[in-house]
């Protein structure tokens, strides 16, 4: 956790202490790209940063394990049914939002009623299958 947190924090005020001494990268692909930590750019301080936040987290939910399993079940439930509350979540945002929420607060509103729906049906289901739908289809080859 602590050298993730370390390459998390890194990279990103490396991207910025670099941005600031030889300036935002230009419109134009070019080298200078190298320098962004925006998110979903997938330049490489960006993705330093993203695998050390992730790595963070992964490892808080992990230390603190038998606290996540009693308290947070719904969200484990929600794991166990990843792919499928992926896939669901696009078809869902697909139907709901054309082109755009238009507004922020709109955004944040069906982000946060999908989210909730899509956390609670996972906790249903979970109390009838172990796991989703998709994670299934996807056992079949191996199985076979």
């Amino acid at each position: 956790m602590l050298w993730g947190g370390v390459a998390g924090v890194g990279a990103y005020a490396l991207s910025q202490v670099l941005i600031r001494l030889l300036g935002q990268p230009g419109d134009e692909i070019g080298w200078d790209r190298l320098l962004s930590a925006v998110g979903h750019s997938q330049m490489p301080l960006w993705l330093i940063s993203s695998i050390g936040t992730a790595l963070v987290a992964i490892g808080g939910f992990l230390w603190a394990g038998d606290l996540v399993d009693r308290r947070l079940g719904m969200l484990v439930s929600a794991g166990r049914l990843s792919l499928t509350i992926y896939v669901a979540h696009l078809f869902v945002l697909a139907a709901i939002i054309r082109p755009e929420p238009h507004t922020l607060l709109r955004g944040y509103l069906i982000t946060i009623v999908l989210s909730a729906a899509l956390v609670l049906l996972a906790h249903l289901w979970t109390r009838w299958r172990q796991i989703g739908p998709l994670e299934q289809l996807m056992r079949l080859p191996g199985s076979r």
